[in-house]
């Protein structure tokens, strides 16, 4: 098996290839079968342990408000009236099509370092066409808002 191989391998049974992610933790599987026994072993150990983490820290935030540290992390996320946008466009939908784009796509939300694979992609023109778009959309709406 290739090194690189291995990242890429269901994190519960390491024999299939991910499909999936948990949306708690974030952990790769390939099946239900190994969702259910993520889920009732290393999941609640997981959502445990950030439970009492966040038990421990008292920030006097009110549930629901961001951390200034969340800020700077989520800080280049898009928001939900975004996200609508880049869904509406007939251009995003139609470059989505490309297959070459959507498993640039998937490699960085599977990658250990997305960050670097980010700029791997971005060497690729269509990547870049694809990223220039989804800019100019969002960038668009923003200037419409102000």
């Amino acid at each position: 098996m290739k090194s690189g191989e291995s990242k890429r391998l269901c994190q519960i049974c390491k024999e299939s290839p991910f499909k999936y992610r948990c949306p708690s933790c974030y952990f790769l599987y390939c099946s239900l079968p190994c969702f259910k026994s993520h889920k009732e072993n290393i999941c609640e150990l997981e959502t445990g342990k950030r439970k009492k983490e966040s038990e421990n820290v008292d920030t006097g935030q009110q549930e629901g408000q961001i951390s200034n540290d969340e800020n700077s992390e989520d800080e280049d996320r898009l928001s939900l009236s975004d996200l609508k946008k880049l869904e509406k466009c007939g251009v995003i939908e139609s470059m989505l099509k490309n297959k070459d784009i959507r498993k640039m796509i998937t490699n960085i939300d599977g990658a250990q370092d997305p960050e670097m694979v980010l700029r791997t992609s971005m060497k690729e023109p269509i990547f870049m066409e694809f990223a220039d778009q989804c800019l100019s959309v969002v960038e668009s709406k923003n200037e419409n808002d102000g």
